[in-house]
Formats: structure tokens, C-alpha cells, sequence
């Protein structure tokens, strides 16, 4: 007989269920927001090159229409996104992209340099990136010990 353990995650179903919801009927309007639709930006973020990078989807806004800050170890994308124009005469049958001021704000790990931080904006997608801190010296260091015949 198999004694062994099995860890099982109570809210692992659930998001599957939450998942299943919003692919049959669309997102349901979030409580932060009021309306149905993303309620942050979705990021992603990863290491390269010696640099941590932050890539952030950002689908109809112009670069300047960003504004990329860092205080105190958070750093912080907002925008804006305009209604859709459309004719007067338009008969709109579904309407899924939501409208309006977005914010994403994200704390930064420790050991990356916030004093070098670069923003690049390409394809929808905002590209903030800042160099990895260098690995400090140890403080301990080992000291070969010489035979002094």
C-alpha cells in the first residue's frame, strides 16, 4: 500500500473554474475597476543580459502617452486609454477593450540598480529595463596557510 502524501491546492480548482467562467461569458466587472476587463497591466518579467527586465503589454497607447516612475524600489507604468472613436451612425454590437487610466506598480527585488533604468517601447509592448547589481565582494575571505619550513 502507497502511504504517500499528496499535496493538494483548494484554490487550484477554483481558478479553474474561474478560468472556465471567463472563457465561456467574458471577464465579469471587477471590483476595482466597475467594468469587465483587465483590472492591471499583464507583465511579464524576466533576466537577460545581465539586466531585469519588465515587459508590459500596453495595446493602443503611444510611448508618450506612458508614464514610467520609480519610487522607493517600486516601479510604477501608467497610462491612459482613449475611447475608440466610432461614426455617429455605428451600431456597435460588442464592445470587449475597457477605456480609461490603467496603473501597474510593482516592488522591485533588491540587488538590481534602479540609478540605470532604461524604458523602450516597440509593438505595443513597454520594455523597462535596469543592470543587475554586481555580486559583492565576500566579506569572509580564506587564507591559505603556509608551512614555513
Amino acid at each position: 500500500m502507497n502511504n504517500s502524501l499528496i499535496r493538494i491546492d483548494p484554490f487550484e480548482r477554483l481558478a479553474e473554474v474561474s478560468d472556465w467562467f471567463d472563457r465561456m461569458f467574458g471577464p465579469l466587472p471587477t471590483p476595482r475597476t466597475g467594468r469587465a476587463g483587465m483590472s492591471a497591466l499583464p507583465i511579464d518579467v524576466f533576466e537577460t543580459e545581465g539586466k531585469l527586465v519588465i515587459k508590459a503589454a500596453v495595446p493602443g497607447i503611444a510611448p508618450e502617452d506612458l508614464n514610467v516612475s520609480i519610487e522607493d524600489r517600486v516601479l510604477t507604468i501608467r497610462g491612459e486609454t482613449k475611447t475608440g472613436e466610432l461614426a455617429e451612425s455605428a451600431r456597435v454590437y460588442r464592445r470587449e477593450y475597457s477605456y480609461g487610466a490603467f496603473s501597474r506598480s510593482l516592488v522591485l527585488p533588491e540587488g538590481v540598480d534602479v540609478s540605470q533604468v532604461d524604458a523602450e517601447f516597440d509593438k505595443g509592448f513597454v520594455y523597462v529595463s535596469m543592470p543587475l547589481a554586481q555580486e559583492p565582494e565576500p566579506k569572509t575571505r580564506k587564507i591559505v596557510v603556509r608551512n614555513k619550513s
